[in-house]
C-alpha cells in the first residue's frame, strides 16, 4: 500500500513539473509566447541574487531590485543595454542577451517583452543597441544578434512591426551599436564588431562604408552636439576618437594609462544612441549563437564578460575616465586630464562609474558594496551603502529624470 501511494505521489510530482516547466518551454520552442513580466520589489534581506538589475528613484539614496517572472516563476535576465526614450521619461527600453527587447512605460517600475506581429525580432535574440528618432518617436532602430548573425531592424510603429534593413554577411559578427542623426530619422550610423563603420541616409536602402579598418570594435558613441566626434572602444580596451566623422582616428592617452580601459560609458542626453540613448553601450556578455561561428567576441574581447562603464563622455566638454582605483577628468573634450581625488585607498577596486547627464559635476561610482557620490566634481564625496551583493557592473542615469537610476550587478 505504501509503495502504491509513493508511486501516486511521484506521478503527481512529475505531472506538476511537466505543466510548470516542460510545457511552457516546449511552447516557447515552437513559437507560442508564454507571458512574461517584471515588477519592482523591496530589497531582499536574505538571499539576494548574485546578478540582477536594481532601480533607484531618489538619485541613488535607496535601491530596489527588479524581479522578472515567467508564469509565476523567477526569471533572470542578462542586461545588454538600457535606452531612455528621448522625449518621455516614463518610456525605457532594455536590451538583453538572449531574451530579446523589453519595454517599460512606468519609468522602470514594470516591464514587458516586445513581440512584433511577424516575429522578425526573436524572443531569444541579443539586443545590443536601441535608438529612437526624436523627430518621429514611432521610429525605432535595433542592433540585434540572432540566428548567428548581426542585423539592423527598423520599426515605424513603436515596435508593433519590424523589418530588417541590414545584415552582416558571413554570420557570427554582431553589430555593436547604432546612432540616429538628429536632423533625420532616415540617417543612421552603425558599427560592427569586426571594424565596420557604415552610414545610411535613406533608412537602409543604401549604405556608405566609412571604414572597415578601424580594428575590432567593442563599443562606439557619438557626440550629439558634434556628430563628427566619434569615440570607440577597441579590442584590448583601447579608446580611440575621431573628429572627422570616422575618417581618421587617434588613441586617447590619459596620463600614461596605456589606453587600458576595459569599458566604455557615455552619459550625455541625445537623440539616438550607440547601445542606448547615449547612456550606455557596454556589452555584459559574449555573443550567443552557433558554436561554429567564425567570429568569437569572447576570445577577441575577453572583457565583454566583465564589462563596466569606464569612460564618461558628457554632451559638454567634460570627460571622466577610470583606470583601476584612479579617476581622471578632462574639461576640454579629452585633450588634458587631471586626477580626481576620491575616498578610495590605494589598490581598492573602483567598479562602474556614471554621471548626471545634465550636470557634469555630479558623478557616481560603486566600490565594495558602496556608492560614492559627489555633487561638486569630486571635491567632496558621500558614501551610500548598497543593498545588492555582487559587483556593480554598470550604471545608467535617466537623462529625462536624473533621480531615476539603474544598476546591474553580477
Amino acid at each position: 500500500m505504501l509503495f502504491a501511494k509513493l508511486r501516486i505521489f511521484l506521478a503527481i510530482l512529475v505531472a506538476i513539473l511537466v505543466i510548470v516547466i516542460v510545457f511552457p518551454f516546449v511552447l516557447n520552442m515552437v513559437g507560442f509566447a508564454v507571458p512574461q513580466f517584471a515588477f519592482v520589489g523591496g530589497a531582499s534581506s536574505g538571499g539576494v541574487m548574485e546578478s540582477g538589475i536594481w532601480r533607484s528613484v531618489d538619485g541613488g539614496e535607496s535601491w530596489k531590485e527588479i524581479r522578472f517572472q515567467a508564469k509565476g516563476e523567477p526569471m533572470q535576465l542578462s542586461i545588454q543595454t538600457i535606452f531612455f526614450h528621448p522625449s518621455s521619461s516614463a518610456v525605457i527600453f532594455m536590451g538583453t542577451n538572449g531574451s530579446g527587447l523589453w519595454k517599460s512605460e512606468s519609468s522602470g517600475a514594470s516591464w514587458k517583452r516586445i513581440s512584433d506581429r511577424a516575429n522578425i525580432l526573436q524572443s531569444d535574440s541579443d539586443v545590443r543597441g536601441v535608438a529612437v528618432s526624436l523627430l518621429n518617436p514611432a521610429v525605432i532602430y535595433l542592433a540585434v544578434y540572432q540566428n548567428g548573425q548581426g542585423v539592423v531592424l527598423k520599426s515605424v510603429n513603436n515596435g508593433l512591426d519590424f523589418v530588417e534593413i541590414y545584415h552582416l554577411n558571413g554570420g557570427g559578427v554582431p553589430i555593436v551599436g547604432l546612432y540616429i542623426f538628429p536632423e533625420s530619422s532616415n540617417r543612421l550610423l552603425i558599427a560592427t564588431a569586426n571594424g565596420g563603420l557604415l552610414k545610411t541616409n535613406d533608412a537602409g536602402k543604401s549604405w556608405n562604408a566609412i571604414s572597415w579598418d578601424i580594428g575590432a570594435i567593442a563599443a562606439i558613441n557619438v557626440n550629439p552636439l558634434n556628430p563628427n566626434e566619434i569615440i570607440i572602444r577597441k579590442s584590448g580596451g583601447k579608446i580611440a576618437r575621431s573628429l572627422d566623422g570616422g575618417k581618421t582616428w587617434a588613441d586617447i592617452n590619459i596620463n600614461g594609462s596605456g589606453n587600458s580601459a576595459p569599458g566604455f560609458y557615455y552619459s550625455g542626453p541625445r537623440v539616438g544612441g550607440i547601445g542606448g540613448n547615449g547612456v550606455n553601450s557596454v556589452t555584459s556578455d559574449g555573443v550567443t549563437g552557433s558554436q561554429s561561428a567564425p567570429f568569437d567576441p569572447g576570445a577577441i574581447f575577453p572583457f565583454l564578460n566583465n564589462g563596466s562603464n569606464d569612460f564618461i563622455m558628457n554632451a559638454s566638454e567634460t570627460r571622466y575616465f577610470k583606470s583601476g582605483d584612479s579617476l581622471f577628468r578632462s574639461n576640454d573634450g579629452g585633450t588634458k586630464w587631471v586626477s580626481v581625488q576620491t575616498l578610495l585607498p590605494p589598490r581598492a577596486k573602483m567598479d562602474a562609474i556614471s554621471a548626471d547627464p545634465n550636470d557634469a559635476e555630479s558623478i557616481f561610482f560603486a566600490s565594495s558594496g558602496e556608492l560614492h557620490k559627489s555633487l561638486d566634481g569630486g571635491s567632496t564625496w558621500k558614501i551610500i551603502g548598497l543593498p545588492m551583493s555582487g559587483r556593480v557592473q554598470s550604471f545608467w542615469v535617466n537623462p529625462n529624470n536624473t533621480n531615476i537610476m539603474f544598476a546591474v550587478t553580477h
